[in-house]
């Protein structure tokens, strides 16, 4: 069991950086000394939220049985930061009197809360691009989804875990044997389905388990990086896929009857 220490720090983490946490303790204080008003209604309900988040029978005992798969980090979306400090803010530069102090406060205040966090779009663990097309996803994606709907209405397809999660944003008429459910994120899927998901991110897959895994559950297509090709082609080929079409940087197999 994670401890009240063990779970604050995975808090902060969440985070990003103490200082949105400090904003929002500050934040907290300042209602509970200068806003009577609005104590009851705001400040306890955030205390007694944060407090019951962040204490370590309700992230160890109730949250696993709510989230899958440690996700329990998604309950500290429900500890009401962004309304404290704003509604803290708002009533601090509300206070200034002065005409003239009252914008210059507030635009000092905004330029705290940009300031605190690392700018994403430059951040070396992260990588963002410039945009291809008006859906913001890769056009690969977009090209090999075209592709699929050229064979069928509706392909049932293993698609390689980097198009995965950008296939559905594309069409919901490709059928996937798995998404990111996979990898864990919010429900458990079958056991054929994860072990085809495994042994498609392994270095040297058993087409002949995703071979069977495809017949028995009613899947057809497979994409598969092309950069694969060499080391891969022989092993399905023996598994009665046939090469269909190359788009882009993958290769579309389906697998014949």
């Amino acid at each position: 069991m994670q401890s009240w220490k063990e779970i604050i720090e995975y808090w902060l983490t969440c985070n990003g950086n103490n200082i949105l946490v400090i904003f929002y303790l500050l934040s907290l204080a300042y209602l509970l000394i200068f806003e009577k008003k609005v104590r009851m209604r705001l400040a306890f309900p955030a205390i007694i939220i944060t407090l019951a988040i962040l204490n370590p029978i309700t992230f160890n005992l109730i949250f696993p049985k709510l989230f899958y798969n440690g996700t329990s980090w998604r309950a500290f979306w429900m500890i009401p930061e962004v309304t404290v400090i704003a509604f803290a803010f708002a009533s601090l530069v509300k206070r200034v009197k002065h005409r003239v102090f009252r914008p210059m406060l507030a635009l000092l205040l905004c330029g705290l809360i940009l300031l605190s966090g690392p700018i994403l779009y430059t951040n070396p663990n992260y990588s963002f691009t410039t945009s291809d097309n008006y859906r913001k996803i890769p056009q690969e994606a977009i090209d090999v989804v075209d592709t699929l709907l050229t064979y069928e209405a509706e392909p049932h397809v293993v698609m390689d875990q980097s198009l995965m999660c950008y296939t559905r944003q594309v069409s919901g008429h490709v059928i996937q044997m798995y998404g990111r459910d996979a990898q864990g994120y919010i429900q458990h899927i079958g056991e054929q389905e994860y072990q085809t998901f495994y042994q498609m991110i392994a270095e040297s897959p058993d087409f002949g388990l995703v071979s069977l895994n495809m017949r028995e559950l009613g899947f057809r297509y497979i994409v598969v990086p092309k950069e694969r090709f060499d080391s891969w082609h022989y092993s399905m080929e023996n598994n009665k896929f046939v090469l269909i079409a190359e788009v882009d940087a993958y290769q579309i197999w389906v697998l014949q009857e």
